[in-house]
């Protein structure tokens, strides 16, 4: 290979990466996001650094009994000491996160396809909305998405090593769990591809797949071994209970023409939402044609599939996520953040075999990556300099929220206070409100929720103010 032609791919990859940086970070100050979850989140690395709560188990998700192992505030707690626990150190460490995200994708779909499907998948990142919106939120869910890959690669040593590489694969899904609980659909996927592939595992490598996802989460297997697997045996006992439900056996979830329809928008949803803010024609065009050639690919390559392997791994894992998410009911968007990359990768591979032509080839990504780009600069709040307020569909500016939780420390003039607030979520623990209550931490006052005196924070539509309550 000719110096310069060794050169373009690595040169590429940087400017991707520059340009997936470019877009995380433009205005990320005025419009950084923070919200009473995060809040929350903070509050409990606060207290596992300076109080007594525990460093065994991790972030609670939204069902009360379920909380997922302790690795995100792991990380949370040396940013946030670095950073001198301000709560900006976290979107900034999660904006680099979300760049890197660029090379680690072109690094695995390389092993798995080719040079040109893994170049066009990390643009494809790069530009997307909904990963762009990912890392503009600023939460651990993102490495989720981004492990995705590390283990359709692992995944696929195990297949073709007859499962010696299970070891790394049972590590890097028991490290996915650390960040959100939706893995949990990748182990049938895993059975569901030796099965496909007709491979049968040693027992020996069996355990080391079981020793290796224990190894991330053995921290939180202290902690329900001291509480006799509470947690453990709710998620046993849930998990059947949804997919009875699902059945009629109980009246949860059970499919019917809404639900159905719920859950195909649900899934149309999150594929269009790569491609565009808007599920307009466009978006919907894509996840189309992206249907079809899935269809049609897959029957026309199934007798040639020991010549596919990374193909069909990814289309089973595709088809075990989406099947289970619809078991489950109407999932909302964070829920397919295991297999965000999925849809981006097939409709890369797809391109490639499409377009024989470098010009027609690069022409359509650079088309598809226009979209993108052109959906957040035409909708999307933090690429514009001007817009009405909204409290409904936009997070109050991280500067208010600064402003608010300093006229409360005035207005209370050193006495203790309670907090509440007014707004969308205000359903959520303390009224969603933890984000004030961490910024009047940061300032040295401790909200007391016993205290008569109480400040109230409203968020309307067009409005935000605080108010003392008599």
């Amino acid at each position: 290979m000719k110096p310069k032609k060794r050169l373009l791919v690595p040169l590429t990859i940087i400017l991707i990466t520059l340009l997936a940086l470019i877009l995380r970070f433009y205005r990320f100050y005025p419009n950084l996001i923070f919200n009473g979850e995060m809040g929350t989140d903070y509050i409990n690395v606060w207290n596992m650094l300076y109080n007594n709560r525990t460093w065994l188990i991790g972030p609670r998700t939204s069902h009360e009994w379920f909380f997922i192992p302790p690795f995100a505030y792991y990380i949370y707690a040396g940013v946030m000491f670095l950073g001198k626990m301000s709560p900006i150190s976290i979107n900034v460490f999660w904006g680099i996160v979300g760049s890197i995200a660029v090379p680690i994708c072109y690094f695995y779909i390389k092993k798995l396809f080719d040079t040109k499907t893994a170049l066009i998948s990390a643009l494809f990142i790069a530009v997307s909305p909904a990963w762009i919106t990912q890392t503009r939120d600023a939460r651990y869910n993102l490495l989720v998405s981004i492990l995705f890959l590390p283990y359709l690669y692992y995944l696929k040593r195990s297949v073709e090593d007859k499962g010696k590489s299970l070891l790394k694969l049972g590590l890097v899904l028991g490290l996915m769990m650390s960040f959100f609980p939706s893995p949990l659909l990748l182990i049938p996927g895993v059975l569901i591809s030796f099965a496909f592939f007709k491979v049968k595992p040693r027992l020996k490598y069996v355990g080391n797949f079981i020793l290796g996802f224990i190894i991330p989460n053995i921290t939180f297997l202290i902690y329900e071994i001291g509480n006799r697997f509470e947690i453990t045996t709710k998620l046993i006992t849930w998990i059947p209970y949804r997919i009875l439900g699902f059945f009629g056996f109980y009246p949860k979830n059970t499919i019917d023409s809404e639900i159905f329809t719920q859950n195909t928008i649900s899934i149309y949803r999150f594929i269009s939402s790569l491609f565009s803010l808007k599920i307009g024609m466009i978006a919907g065009s894509i996840f189309v044609l992206l249907t079809l050639g899935l269809i049609v690919y897959s029957i026309r390559n199934y007798n040639n599939r020991k010549k596919e392997v990374s193909y069909y791994l990814l289309l089973i894992n595709l088809q075990t996520c989406v099947v289970g998410l619809f078991v489950h009911g109407n999932p909302p968007s964070h829920y397919y953040y295991t297999i965000y990359a999925v849809p981006l990768v097939f409709l890369a591979y797809f391109m490639v075999r499409l377009f024989k032509s470098k010009f027609l080839l690069w022409l359509s990504v650079i088309s598809i990556g226009g979209i993108c780009i052109s959906s957040l600069i035409t909708d999307k709040w933090f690429f514009q300099d001007r817009l009405p307020v909204d409290y409904q569909n936009r997070p109050v500016a991280y500067e208010t929220q600064i402003k608010l939780a300093d006229s409360i420390i005035q207005m209370s003039q050193g006495r203790p206070f309670n907090l509440k607030r007014i707004g969308t979520n205000d359903h959520f623990e303390n009224n969603f409100a933890n984000n004030y209550i961490y910024l009047l931490l940061l300032k040295g006052v401790k909200v007391d929720l016993n205290s008569t005196d109480t400040y109230t924070i409203v968020e309307e539509p067009n409005n935000v103010f605080v108010y003392k309550e008599y």
